[in-house]
């Protein structure tokens, strides 16, 4: 949202870039959440992706975020990797990042619109008091939400826009009361022309958790669909992520770039 309402303030041009680390559920769930979140402020802008194949090298994601800038023309930088270089090389290049895991902004300056900051200090107090305790640790995904305290968004630069600011706290007060409803718009379709969210499971050969899509009665997409966003199961391995319409993970033609991609 950060990010779009500054692209829209200051009439610059739609493409934003956006480095990840592997092809998982909970990147490619990112990647999507964060397409869907800058719809929000515009639809029309779009989102292009290279996947880096590392959670943390600082060459190679200096390497990404300077391809993404000099030859896809964008004007913003995202991440789901862990160094504050993507965020530093956009600072270098005069344009803006939102960085992740840790508050970016402290090492790296005002181009950092905001950083979704991981917050691991009411999850591990637990489970210390448990073994203080002698009590038994439960073998589980620990992935709780803002409700939690689990993370947190850092302070915003100066550059974002106030519309931006008033946008973010509506949309965090929806999420504190368990109004999550960011896969549910109507007609989500992905970068291949697939509706995700129809009545039929566009699905190939899904798990049985995932056999039923959506939360009945509604267009939004059930939870374990949303953790895992697989086109294609081989068994229980998913050979497919899907991504949303305008996320660009390579430049052939696509249903919203027919004529494929080009440097600008």
């Amino acid at each position: 949202i950060v990010m779009g309402w500054y692209l829209k303030v200051n009439n610059l041009p739609k493409r934003v870039g956006y480095v990840s680390s592997y092809p998982l559920g909970e990147t490619v769930r990112a990647i999507n959440a964060f397409k869907l979140g800058l719809e929000k402020v515009d639809p029309e802008i779009e989102v292009y992706l290279i996947w880096l194949y590392t959670w943390g090298n600082a060459r190679r994601e200096r390497l990404g975020v300077t391809r993404l800038i000099e030859f896809y023309g964008v004007e913003g930088i995202t991440q789901h990797t862990d160094s504050r270089e993507p965020s530093l090389v956009a600072q270098e290049n005069g344009k803006v990042a939102v960085g992740y895991n840790a508050d970016m902004q402290l090492t790296v300056g005002d181009a950092v619109l905001t950083s979704p900051v991981l917050v691991w200090g009411e999850d591990y107090s637990k489970f210390v008091q448990k073994a203080l305790d002698g009590e038994p640790l439960d073998n589980a995904n620990v992935r709780h939400g803002a409700e939690s305290g689990s993370w947190r968004l850092s302070e915003f630069s100066s550059k974002v826009p106030a519309e931006a600011r008033l946008m973010v706290e509506e949309e965090q007060a929806k999420l504190l009361r368990g109004e999550e409803d960011i896969f549910c718009r109507p007609g989500l379709r992905d970068n291949r022309g697939r509706v995700r969210n129809g009545p039929e499971n566009p699905a190939v050969n899904p798990v049985p958790w995932e056999q039923d899509h959506l939360i009945p009665g509604t267009t939004c997409l059930t939870q374990p669909v949303i953790d895992q966003v697989c086109q294609e199961y081989d068994g229980f391995a998913c050979v497919d992520h899907w991504l949303l319409e305008g996320v660009h993970d390579s430049c052939a033609p696509s249903p919203s770039k027919p004529e494929g991609i080009s440097s600008p």
